[in-house]
């Protein structure tokens, strides 16, 4: 959308946001020279020239490290390419930067800061047309999928003043407007946020941070673009996020606080059911296959995945 603003912008109401900086923001090799820029720590991070190069970038970042794709949209659909993966060897670093012409894109290192208690958190905001950081706010994850390293899957509106202070320096300092969507993780060892990801979109929980009167990124686009005044609403805090087949158990419980399902809603229940259905099929596929196995008669498998460590979304931590 921002790089066809001008085929747009007679058509559609957009926000002003200076050129390309979605896309800067959006790819995780220039991402890291943006934090440098603005003074938002960000994981050390090196983008290998050759194969031989990745090797030595990963035993000097100290292994394991995280791989990722600079651009992950443009991996080719059927390539097995992972947009976020850890590698625990120089081999794997070299090997998977020798399918660099296939991904499209450039492959980036960068350091591994071990997952933990209180360390993953996300922020959803909408930068209004003055750059004022509005509606959502700072979320903890709680659990994710896989366990420590993925997309959330149970998150809770929780108040950080920290992460807070980030979203809006790095925002401001960009002169960005629109909806965006972080992801931090917290090193066990400094104690700082080191933003992971720069969504320049809604992201999956956005509908965790809706307000006491009843706004959440999406709708304060709207109405701010339409000229409308936003409403005054407060924080939610406290308020869970849950995706019902990552997190069964969480779903059942009773939230105090509010909850937000990822699927299901009593207003709209199609996609709800839908999602039961596929998971009901996927995991009978999975008992058939093991029972198969037991049984001494050969199944076909799925090729083992390396567990991401994005969200997206999809995506998340790294």
């Amino acid at each position: 959308a921002a790089r066809l603003r001008e085929e747009l912008a007679p058509s559609y109401l957009l926000p002003v946001t200076p050129p390309a900086s979605a896309e800067r923001v959006a790819d995780k090799a220039r991402l890291a020279a943006v934090c440098a820029s603005v003074g938002v720590p960000h994981p050390r991070t090196e983008v290998p020239d050759t194969p031989q190069r990745a090797g030595e970038d990963a035993l000097r970042l100290g292994l394991p490290v995280v791989a990722k794709w600079s651009r992950p949209w443009l991996l080719p659909a059927g390539s097995g390419l992972r947009s976020t993966q850890v590698l625990h060897s120089a081999r794997e670093a070299r090997d998977l930067h020798a399918r660099t012409a296939e991904a499209g894109c450039p492959l980036l290192l960068q350091a591994y800061l071990p997952p933990g208690t209180d360390r993953d958190w996300f922020f959803h905001g909408y930068a209004d047309r003055a750059g004022a950081v509005r509606a959502g706010g700072p979320g903890r994850k709680h659990l994710s999928w896989p366990r420590g390293a993925g997309l959330t899957a149970v998150g809770r509106w929780t108040p950080n003043s920290e992460v807070t202070a980030l979203a809006e320096r790095i925002t401001g300092e960009l002169g960005y407007r629109g909806i965006f969507d972080l992801d931090f993780r917290r090193c066990g060892t400094t104690g700082r946020y080191h933003l992971l990801d720069f969504n320049p979109r809604p992201g999956a929980q956005f509908r965790l941070f809706t307000d006491s009167a009843g706004l959440d990124v999406v709708r304060a686009q709207h109405a701010d673009l339409t000229g409308r005044v936003l409403p005054d609403g407060d924080p939610v805090t406290g308020r869970a996020f849950v995706v019902e087949n990552y997190a069964p158990l969480a779903a059942l419980r009773p939230a105090p606080g509010g909850r937000e399902l990822a699927w299901w809603a009593a207003d709209d229940r199609a996609p709800g059911w839908a999602m039961w259905a596929l998971w009901a099929r996927h995991v009978s596929g999975r008992l058939r296959r093991r029972l198969s196995a037991a049984d001494g008669v050969p199944a076909q498998r799925p090729a083992p995945r390396t567990p991401s460590l994005t969200t997206d979304n999809e995506k998340a931590s790294s």
